[in-house]
């Protein structure tokens, strides 16, 4: 309930005022498992991509996010998950799986952290890592 509230919420605010543009959503399956990599510059990424995709995507965010109480409860209930980046966290990996054997939306930043420059940097495995071990497609976002 909180993710379509927030997504309706967020959605209001950015189109107006950042002008959102969307291209190639048609290319996304409406139904069954998709991992969503996108690159990420800002901490509004997570919600910009959530608010333009026409299904509930689980993000991938660093554990430290669930520490406290508040933004930890947000992020459970907009249906996030922890990962500890300093790891091969297996509870982490084990999760996003299964969101994909469930059929739902995996969101991954490759990179595994913001980019402070805008460019992009050198991906890490994971996104390799979920579409060799479930067999399933990824998608790119670029922002």
């Amino acid at each position: 309930m909180l993710y379509y509230l927030g997504k309706f919420l967020i959605s209001i605010l950015f189109y107006p005022l950042f002008r959102v543009k969307v291209t190639g959503r048609q290319h996304i399956p409406k139904k069954g498992p998709v991992i969503i990599c996108s690159n990420h510059t800002s901490n509004l990424d997570p919600p910009v991509v959530g608010m333009t995709a026409s299904r509930t995507i689980h993000f991938m965010a660093k554990e430290e996010l669930f520490s406290g109480k508040i933004l930890g409860g947000i992020l459970k209930r907009v249906h996030a998950f922890p990962v500890n980046r300093g790891l091969a966290d297996r509870n982490a990996l084990r999760g996003g799986l299964k969101i994909l054997e469930e059929g739902g939306t995996l969101g991954l930043f490759p990179e595994g952290t913001r980019s402070k420059d805008g460019k992009p940097g050198n991906a890490l495995p994971g996104v390799g890592f979920f579409a060799l071990r479930s067999q399933r497609k990824s998608f790119p976002v670029s922002l």
